[in-house]
């Protein structure tokens, strides 16, 4: 970009009007559509990358990173050339938080999120049922007619493909959907209230550290004072984004075209405790830049904990020592670490709601009591409608549950 260009979008008075503004959140609508465009192109690009690309999923795990990637096209190609060309439409800090924000929210929707999972768990007692196992009897029947499609062609379909020139059999799977749909709003509804709840002790006084919110926060830094943001006038940035960008292309490459050479993060694994326990050695650029924004204390216990439950396994694999039961996809290597991560979240949640007691406690006399008025002016919504909207969504889950 040319010195004029710059010169002529600053002195055209853009900037300056942007500082006078006001700094709150800004929910527009063009935050809103756009916010709702690139939460529509996650919730296709994910599926589409996995099963057609048969690539790692863009929103299949907690870093969000097509969320992420598509902030940072956003906000450091896109938004600068709106800027210089058509000044009206460049998006403020403001905007672009919300945009962010509806973008890893919908990531929570494909592949592992939801859908991947609810999918599988509606066809499955249709597909796989067999005069062996019996299940025609000892559990379709057990199934409600609005909670899953019971046409066997349906669940057919769904694991073997449509016949060619047929279409997508909706009219067996929109009762469930929906009805899947209502108790998934429920949930969100539920998880904003209690964030409502919740955020001034966990930020005001805990200050936990949230790396999903740091990220873009840093990366909006300056947004409304120049063409581009601070973080990408830094070389320094560029230095460090330009070592993992070239690994991982190398490496996106090489999955597609042998001749391509391919730089190897992951290692062979560790073999522990008579080759019982396998500690797997891999390189993640995203979690190393993760860590930076963790609590010391936190990014410790984060390695050494998961290097004690590999020894606790090992060690009860040697001498023969097991937990009956079974064990839960993705909470541990064992039925026993299973257990133990469950009593840990129990304890969390304790161990939450007595530290944040004596700011419930007026959380709940503001909701309840009439004449108290609650220091909740920074809040999303009061404490009154959080509250309540906590009651309704969670009476309406456990109702349809």
């Amino acid at each position: 970009m040319s010195r004029a260009a710059v010169a002529a979008v600053r002195a055209s008075g853009y900037f300056a009007a942007m500082q006078t503004e006001r700094t709150g959140l800004e929910v527009t609508r063009r935050a809103l559509v756009l916010g709702a465009g690139a939460a529509l192109f996650l919730n296709l690009a994910c599926p589409y990358s996995v099963l057609v690309l048969q690539n790692a999923g863009l929103t299949s795990d907690y870093i969000a990173a097509g969320a992420m990637m598509v902030f940072l096209v956003l906000v450091g190609l896109v938004n600068p050339l709106l800027k210089v060309t058509i000044r009206s439409w460049a998006l403020r800090t403001s905007e672009l938080v919300v945009v962010y924000a509806m973008m890893v929210v919908a990531s929570a929707i494909p592949t592992w999120g939801l859908v991947t999972n609810l999918c599988h768990i509606l066809t499955r007692p249709f597909y796989y049922a067999t005069p062996e196992n019996r299940w025609t009897e000892l559990i379709q029947p057990l199934i409600p007619s609005w909670l899953a499609p019971h046409e066997a062609e349906a669940a057919r379909f769904f694991y073997e493909g449509l016949p060619a020139g047929m279409g997508i059999p909706w009219g067996a799977w929109l009762v469930p959907l929906a009805a899947w749909g209502s108790a998934m709003l429920a949930v969100y509804l539920l998880m904003i209230a209690t964030m409502v709840v919740f955020r001034r002790p966990w930020v005001e006084q805990e200050r936990l550290v949230f790396p999903l919110a740091q990220v873009p926060l840093e990366m909006l830094r300056g947004n409304d004072e120049g063409i581009f943001p601070q973080l990408f006038r830094n070389p320094l940035m560029w230095v460090g984004f330009s070592l993992p960008f070239a690994i991982q292309v190398l490496d996106g490459l090489n999955h597609y075209f042998f001749y391509v050479p391919e730089v190897r993060l992951v290692f062979e694994p560790l073999m522990l405790f008579r080759d019982s326990v396998r500690l797997h050695i891999f390189v993640n650029f995203a979690i190393i830049g993760v860590a930076y924004f963790l609590n010391l204390n936190v990014a410790f216990s984060v390695w050494f904990f998961h290097l004690l439950s590999r020894c606790q396994t090992g060690i009860f694999n040697v001498i023969g020592f097991e937990v009956k039961g079974h064990n839960e996809a993705l909470t541990g290597s064992s039925v026993a670490l299973s257990h133990q991560g469950m009593g840990a979240m129990l304890v969390l949640v304790a161990a939450i709601l007595w530290t944040a007691r004596g700011h419930l406690r007026q959380v709940f006399n503001a909701a309840f009591k009439r004449g108290i008025q609650a220091d909740d002016g920074d809040e999303n919504l009061s404490y009154r409608a959080a509250v309540w909207l906590w009651i309704d969504s969670a009476s309406y889950y456990y109702g349809w549950l």
